[in-house]
Formats: C-alpha cells, sequence, structure tokens
C-alpha cells in the first residue's frame, strides 16, 4: 500500500504547517496496531498524548490525603480568611481618582495654554517691518493693550513673529 499522503502529511507536521484536522489524521493513523515498517519511528509522536491520557492521574481526593498527612506531622499551613465588604463607594472610588487626575491634567494644560498664548500675542502697531505704515491701518495706542479689541470691532487681526523687533524699529 502506498503511504505518501502520510509521509507529506509527517513532513508538513515538522514544518509547522499542518493544520488541527490533518494531525487528528496523523493520530488517527499511528493509533492503529498495523503501522508499516519505515513510518514506526514517528508512531511514539503521535500515539505518547493518547498513552498520557490513559495514564493514572491524581485521585479526587489527593487534596485531602496530603492535607490529612501534613496534619499529622504538624506541618499543615494555617489558612486565615478574612471577609470584606466593598461598598458601592468603594467600588467607584478608582474612577473617581482618575476623573481628579484627568481634571488636573486638564487644568494645568488650560493655564499652560492661556499663558503661552497671552505672553506670546502681540497687539498691531501701527507700523509693520522696516517703519513702513501697515497698509492703511490706523490704531489707537489705548486699544492696542487688547487685541480683542479688534475681534470686537470685525477687524482683522494680524499677529506677527517678530512684533518686538517692529517696535524697536518703530522708535
Amino acid at each position: 500500500m502506498d503511504y505518501k499522503y502520510i509521509e507529506q502529511l509527517i513532513e508538513r507536521y515538522f514544518d509547522c504547517t499542518t493544520t488541527v484536522a490533518e494531525e487528528r489524521i496523523l493520530k488517527a493513523f499511528f493509533s492503529q496496531n498495523d503501522v508499516p515498517a519505515h513510518l514506526e519511528q514517528y508512531a511514539d509522536l503521535f500515539v505518547y498524548e493518547e498513552e498520557q491520557k490513559e495514564a493514572e492521574m491524581l485521585d479526587e481526593d489527593f487534596d485531602k490525603r496530603v492535607m490529612e498527612r501534613l496534619e499529622a506531622d504538624g506541618d499543615a499551613p494555617v489558612i486565615h480568611v478574612k471577609i470584606q465588604h466593598l461598598t458601592f463607594a468603594d467600588r467607584i472610588r478608582p474612577l473617581f481618582r482618575a476623573a481628579a487626575a484627568v481634571a488636573i491634567v486638564v487644568l494645568i494644560g488650560g493655564s499652560m495654554h492661556r499663558a503661552y498664548v497671552t505672553h506670546t500675542i502681540e497687539p498691531i502697531s501701527s507700523f509693520g517691518v522696516g517703519g513702513e505704515e501697515a497698509q492703511g491701518i490706523t490704531v489707537n495706542p489705548a486699544e492696542t493693550d487688547n487685541p480683542n479689541l479688534f475681534i470686537q470691532n470685525g477687524e482683522k487681526v494680524a499677529i506677527t513673529v517678530d512684533t518686538l523687533g517692529a517696535r524697536k524699529k518703530a522708535e
């Protein structure tokens, strides 16, 4: 009889490319009594698991017998069980801590953003870079301290990077 399919499955098994169904085929094949002589060397691989299932396992009362023997020797461990009742508040306390952590991060981030924005945005001066008139826009010096007045009046606000340098040139 030709066993090429089984030989191919064995090669794929050692290449780790077999499926579970193909491994079942190999286990069923090698659990037979009449395995060809040239394939007997692989029989132990596939029959081992079935033999282990049939081997003697620990009894159900094994733990009980071990504990009795330890108690007889005086080496039995003392087991203390403490019951702790958790209330609803105890269960949600970690959520409060997480919410507090998020609130702290948001508040710090907001204050850092506000500090960054108020220190980097300068009001528009009437002079552009190089001392030229900024596209005909004239600015009341009293309004230059508050750039939000420009936005409230519907005017466009331009923010330049070098506002401090432009002021120095204007003076």
